[in-house]
């Protein structure tokens, strides 16, 4: 889930809060299942924007 490691799980929860805007109690609160939904949604969330990004960027190349 990309918290292999404590780093990566510092890593997470570090991303939960300042880019979900989730508080640390709600995410060391959350059931497995429900910190497995939160960071997937996330994860989606991070690559539909950097797909937009790139669309935008190859739009402002060609014209």
């Amino acid at each position: 889930m990309g918290h292999d490691t404590l780093s990566g799980h510092i890593h997470t929860n570090y991303h939960l809060m300042v880019d979900a805007n989730m508080s640390l109690d709600t995410i060391n609160n959350m059931m497995p299942w429900e910190r497995i939904v939160y960071v997937n949604l996330y994860i989606e969330s991070l690559k539909k924007k950097k797909e937009e990004h790139e669309k935008q960027r190859a739009m402002a190349r060609h014209g």
